[in-house]
């Protein structure tokens, strides 16, 4: 009777999450065929707007190698060093709060104080939005590390040193939550273009903003969001 109950709630969290997902959509889709806009293929598909869907895609997936592989070094060394470095991973952590904007502003009143107030262009974008996801990408690896079973760390302590075993058992057993965090910040990285816009690095997001902004044309920016729906 437990299981039964626990799947009838699962079941219905899963389904009210889906209508809440749903509706908007829904609803936007009603409109788009109420207000009978016109398009053209050429207004949707162009080298230059594939070119900056690759080069979206190519960014972000740099930014979430770099969060990922910070994010599982950062937690794999407060968990190995838990009395001197734990606190200040929470602090790490509390920065999760901070809006992505307010990375890329703090950024840029750093580098005032350099006489170099202006910043732009794709190497800012990926440092600063890197650096925003490395407390998420933290938090979620120590979650998992905290997870591994002691068992298994005891069996690899049995023939090499404490520091040695523990880097072998969480790096043997990390395959999966390291794809997921991966996954999880490309597609995070992907729709932020929040830090990128700050810098005048244009990426897909933006593109989909300024059609919208430029021709209010709700059929044509539903379009062009297929892409990003695709990939």
């Amino acid at each position: 009777m437990n299981i039964i109950k626990k799947n009838h709630i699962a079941f219905l969290s899963i389904s009210i999450i889906l209508v809440l997902l749903f509706i908007p959509l829904i609803s936007l889709i009603f409109n788009v065929l109420k207000s009978n806009n016109e398009i053209k293929l050429t207004s949707i598909i162009s080298n230059r707007r594939l070119f900056v869907i690759f080069k979206t895609i190519s960014f972000s997936a740099l930014v979430s190698i770099l969060a990922t592989f910070t994010g599982l070094f950062l937690a794999t060394y407060t968990y190995l060093n838990k009395k001197k470095l734990f606190y200040l991973f929470i602090f790490l952590i509390m920065f999760i709060s901070v809006p992505p904007y307010i990375y890329a502003l703090s950024f840029i009143e750093f580098f005032s104080f350099f006489n170099n107030p202006v910043i732009s262009g794709l190497g800012i974008s990926i440092l600063v939005q890197t650096v925003y996801y490395i407390p998420f990408a933290s938090l979620l690896f120590y979650i998992h590390i905290k997870g591994i079973h002691k068992s298994y760390f005891d069996e690899t302590n049995l023939h090499l040193s404490t520091i040695k075993s523990s880097f072998i058992t969480i790096k043997e057993l990390s395959f999966a939550a390291f794809s997921l965090i991966f996954l999880m910040i490309l597609l995070l990285s992907i729709n932020n273009y929040a830090i990128p816009s700050i810098f005048a690095f244009n990426t897909y997001p933006i593109e989909i903003m300024s059609v919208f902004s430029n021709s209010n044309n709700l059929l044509t920016t539903t379009l062009i969001t297929l892409p990003f729906l695709f990939f």
